[in-house]
């Protein structure tokens, strides 16, 4: 299987899995600081929401996602981090409406609603590449587009693990395996299995073995072939000049037979073996030549 990303790169130690429920609950924790005007609690439950984030188990709603922005930018907004408030704002409207939650907390016309009101729309997105496995949520939406210019929660869900984290503009996104790089790594690894030497050992017979289901190459068929023929050949040849030679001494033998016998019959005999050996003589020789040119073609 391919490495889609580092699990041990990106854990953050959890000292539990996080449910979208339980999530909310931390939400409503901070809201109910905000009630208490309580500052210092705010700050400290909104850190909780933050810690616990990368825990979260579940793909979070564009709700829930919306709800936290809101409930990050007043944070920001009430710690005097006005300029981030106002992108977590924008973040928060994106997602939907939460004047009704705004008018619980504060009366219209506070400078916190009024900033609210006024966040701009920052509705440019950045198509990312899409994962080779699994699926990408941004703000609890599964596509593969990124805010530009506001934060967003993204999440990667593969092989039964969720990746959450809080991404601000100037933040890059986690890595992760794209569906281009895999396929790059899927052909560059077929390519390799393509390209890759064979080296081919010899067997005792001088002749080159064929892997299992790959057709011999032909110049190694042709030269075996031609091997084949030359040994052939050269047998061949061999057999013949030893031929000739047994024929010659034959019909030598039976020459000088034929010129000591006293009976006319027996000479007679005596001359057509002669003649016989001769003519054996004389065609094994001209095969031995025969053979022997073609033998030197072949070696050539």
């Amino acid at each position: 299987m391919f490495l889609l990303f580092s699990i041990s790169a990106w854990a953050v130690e959890c000292p539990a899995p996080i449910p979208a429920a339980m999530f909310r609950k931390k939400l409503d924790d901070v809201e109910e600081a905000i009630e208490q005007r309580d500052g210092y609690l705010l700050k400290g439950r909104m850190e909780k929401v933050e810690n616990i984030l990368p825990c979260v188990v579940q793909p979070l709603s564009s709700e829930l996602a919306g709800e936290y922005h809101l409930l990050k930018g007043i944070d920001l907004w009430i710690h005097r981090n006005q300029e981030m408030a106002q992108l977590y704002f924008s973040a928060a409207r994106a997602l939907g409406d939460h004047d009704e939650l705004l008018q619980k907390y504060y009366p219209p016309g506070h400078q916190l609603v009024q900033d609210y009101i006024e966040a701009l729309d920052l509705a440019e997105f950045k198509k990312v590449e899409p994962p080779a496995e699994g699926f990408l949520y941004f703000d609890g939406r599964e596509n593969n587009k990124r805010p530009v210019y506001r934060p967003t929660i993204f999440q990667y869900y593969v092989d039964d693990h969720l990746l959450t984290f809080v991404l601000e503009p100037q933040d890059p996104i986690p890595s992760y395996l794209t569906k281009a790089q895999k396929e790059d790594q899927e052909f560059e690894r077929e390519r390799s299995q393509q390209t890759e030497p064979q080296v081919l050992e010899s067997s005792s017979n001088g002749f080159v073995p064929t892997p299992v289901g790959q057709q011999m190459p032909v110049n190694v068929v042709e030269r075996t072939m031609s091997t084949k023929r030359s040994k052939m050949l050269l047998v061949g040849a061999s057999v013949a000049t030893a031929a000739t030679i047994g024929f010659g001494i034959g019909s030598y033998q039976s020459y000088q037979q034929w010129k000591t016998v006293s009976s006319l019959e027996q000479a007679r005999v005596l001359q057509q073996k002669t003649n016989q050996q001769g003519m054996l003589t004389i065609a094994s020789a001209a095969i031995g030549v025969g053979l022997g040119a073609w033998w030197t073609f072949e070696i050539r």
